[in-house]
């Protein structure tokens, strides 16, 4: 016998000992079997491939569109009458909580403060020197209620006066943006009138409106992911879930605030993804579906005693080159991952 007769013989002896005793195949892989099929009355053998699998905890999820708002949103108005004599910010300037905004003309009100201190001090005396009257016999009891009134009332308009006086400085009522001005210096305003916005971004609101189906999966406190236009990811948490539709839309507003280090403005679109409860299910190759008589979609397994058996399962999600996929499967399953198409439920493989 020639060197390559023996060289061919030698793989020929190989290949037999590999499909027979499986010792080269990797555990928990693909591995080739044989299943006898008749065609024309012919005995024929169709090669599958099996796949040992076991079901993963998936978490599904519910995705809503949304936009990306201000967490807090204040116009800052005037609570007294008078003349704005300095502006110190702009739109766009980032504020501290009690940061002075703008300042309105004095006028008397400091004069009137003092003037006020004095007549509480005046009050006071008066007050003290009925008690001791009253308790020696030589004053009524309406003389002493009046002395406290006056008491009182001089308290009152020294509070009065000192707030006129502090509301001459208009500030900032949390750290935040200025989004908006509406006054120049030198305007003249009064109370109630609107001096300038600020918003706080971060953290950044984001709101989405929720079917009356998916409503249910909203559970506050619960995380969920928003995505942006860009692509950026923020991790987000449901802080409200409307308990009532909107009449117009009937869906249901929720909104998530997030941690907003990275400037994320307002007004952006976003897609919210709210995570639903971890579910078994198994992460498989496309190609690895099929289809039974009934032309539902499925896959095909084999049980312990080596016959077929057919699935029918809901596809969860694609993920690219996989995808996962649910229903009423087994813990554990050895999948036909080749040659599907070729076997039908109740066939014995080798």
């Amino acid at each position: 016998m020639n060197t390559s007769m023996k060289i061919a013989l030698g793989m020929t002896v190989l290949a037999v000992l590999w499909m027979v005793s499986g010792v080269f195949t990797p555990k928990d892989k693909e591995v080739e079997h044989t299943v006898k099929k008749a065609e024309s009355g012919v005995s024929a053998l169709v090669s599958v491939k099996t796949e040992d699998l076991r079901a993963q905890a998936y978490i599904p999820s519910v995705t809503v569109n949304g936009r990306t708002e201000a967490s807090k949103s204040v116009t800052v108005r005037a609570e007294i009458d008078g003349r704005v004599l300095e502006l110190l910010v702009d739109r766009g300037s980032i504020v501290k909580k009690g940061q002075v905004l703008a300042r309105i003309d004095l006028r008397d009100r400091r004069e009137r403060v003092t003037e006020t201190e004095q007549k509480l001090k005046q009050a006071e005396v008066e007050y003290e020197a009925a008690s001791v009257l009253q308790s020696e016999g030589f004053n009524s009891k309406i003389r002493l209620a009046q002395k406290k009134a006056e008491l009182e009332t001089a308290r009152a308009q020294l509070k009065l006066a000192r707030t006129d006086l502090a509301n001459t400085e208009v500030k900032a009522p949390f750290d935040g943006i200025v989004s908006d001005r509406a006054i120049e210096a030198g305007d003249y305003v009064k109370g109630g009138d609107a001096l300038a916005t600020v918003v706080t971004l971060n953290p950044l609101k984001i709101r989405g409106y929720m079917s009356e189906t998916d409503i249910i999966h909203a559970k506050v406190g619960a995380v969920a992911s928003v995505t942006l236009p860009d692509n950026k990811t923020l991790e987000g948490i449901i802080t409200f879930v409307a308990p009532v539709a909107e009449e117009r839309s009937r869906t249901f507003p929720v909104e998530l605030e997030a941690a907003n280090e990275a400037g994320v403005i307002a007004g952006l679109t976003a897609s919210i993804s709210i995570p639903l409860e971890a579910m078994p299910a198994y992460q498989i190759k496309s190609s690895s579906l099929a289809l039974d008589d009934k032309g539902r979609v499925g896959i095909k397994a084999v049980g312990t005693d080596n016959v077929v058996q057919f699935f029918p399962v809901r596809v969860l999600s694609d993920a690219g080159s996989t995808i996962w996929i649910g229903g009423s499967l087994p813990e554990t399953m050895r999948l036909i991952t080749v040659g599907q198409a070729f076997v039908a439920a109740g066939q014995s493989i080798q």
